[in-house]
């Protein structure tokens, strides 16, 4: 994977929004934000995108045409993960969506997934965190 570096101390931080939106749109697969201290106590941020090598050209471009940034820090990095499926689990309000993620076969760890959770909880009316606490307790 490629891992995509600037540092920005002179962009309105309302932006970082929508870069952060384009940078997926453009391929990445993780984008985030990171504060620092840079030079002369400038308060600043690193935002860091990481995308497959065949995406970079277009996330590269987000960065410039989307940012205040002049220059880019380009890495490679190996990157492992779990294999996960989409299941349905139950609540006592509905079914909800959630990530299994296995680990050589074995469940390691189930999400809900919050989306499915906030329309649930609309829907019935009740806090998003007791769904997720409902489920816990099913366990």
């Amino acid at each position: 994977m490629a891992v995509i570096e600037a540092n920005i101390d002179d962009m309105n931080p309302e932006i970082y929004s929508t870069v952060l939106d384009k940078l997926f749109q453009a391929g990445a697969v993780d984008a985030f934000m990171v504060p620092i201290i840079m030079k002369k106590a400038r308060p600043a941020n690193i935002l860091t995108a990481l995308t497959p090598p065949e995406k970079l050209n277009q996330v590269i471009k987000v960065f410039f045409k989307e940012t205040t940034s002049i220059g880019l820090r380009i890495s490679y990095r190996d990157k492992r993960f779990l294999p996960r499926e989409m299941i349905q689990v139950s609540t006592p309000w509905g079914a909800v969506n959630a990530k299994a993620c296995y680990y050589q076969n074995e469940l390691v760890n189930l999400a809900l997934e919050y989306e499915d959770c906030r329309r649930l909880s609309e829907e019935v009316g009740v806090p998003v965190k007791m769904i997720y606490q409902a489920y816990k307790e099913e366990e």
